[in-house]
């Protein structure tokens, strides 16, 4: 497998921490903002938060089953083994994002910004990428599989070993995307979003398959 050139990971810009405040998650007291905290803990069982910017902050160990966002927004923010399944990111910013051994199944991007995004050893699997805007994002070592990318726009687009088995890929350009070192069983695409991506040439089977073609040896 392939791994993300150093040159090409080094555009994607890191979150821009401060000093960081111990702080724990709850609902009840809503600022527009919350900066500079590290979160590593739930005060309640359901918490709520809607209309929050979250600035130079990290979540470590947190399970977010319980908890709903609306309309939250994120610049220079670490998840770190967290799992925010299910979560809504629609129609929001997320800028300079990294999500660590995160999990993300099921999770919503329908129509959001994504700039300066990381995903490393993540699983993502069903999560839901139509028509955002991405720009400088990078996965290594993570489970997008059941993923749907329609209408999406992606601009350096950085993949190192990442599962793709079933994903949709629809009018979603691919050209000059480093497929090769990913796993695109099952995954589907039109001609105009794999059009100019780069794959191995045994994953070229896999792509003959899903035009209907068989391949025989004589």
């Amino acid at each position: 497998m392939s791994m993300v050139p150093q040159e090409a990971r080094k555009k994607i810009q890191s979150p821009k921490l401060g000093e960081l405040f111990e702080a724990v998650l709850k609902s009840g007291e809503e600022p527009e903002f919350y900066c500079n905290k590290r979160f590593t803990s739930l005060e309640d069982n359901e918490t709520f938060f809607s209309d929050i910017t979250f600035d130079g902050c990290v979540f470590e160990r947190i399970d977010f089953s319980s908890v709903t966002f609306k309309d939250i927004d994120c610049i220079d923010v670490i998840f770190r083994q967290c799992d925010l399944s299910n979560q809504v990111f629609d129609k929001r910013l997320l800028s300079r994002v990294q999500f660590d051994r995160c999990k993300l199944v099921g999770t919503s991007f329908v129509q959001s910004s994504l700039k300066d995004l990381s995903f490393q050893e993540t699983n993502a699997m069903y999560a839901n990428f139509a028509k955002a805007k991405i720009s400088y994002m990078e996965i290594i070592e993570s489970d997008f599989s059941f993923v749907t990318f329609l209408e999406t726009q992606l601009k350096h687009f950085f993949l190192s070993q990442v599962k793709f088995v079933g994903s949709e890929f629809y009018q979603t350009p691919l050209k000059g995307v480093n497929l090769s070192g990913c796993d695109i069983k099952e995954a589907r695409f039109d001609s105009s979003s794999i059009r100019g991506a780069k794959v191995h040439f045994l994953q070229c089977q896999d792509l003959v398959s899903m035009l209907g073609v068989e391949v025989v040896s004589e």
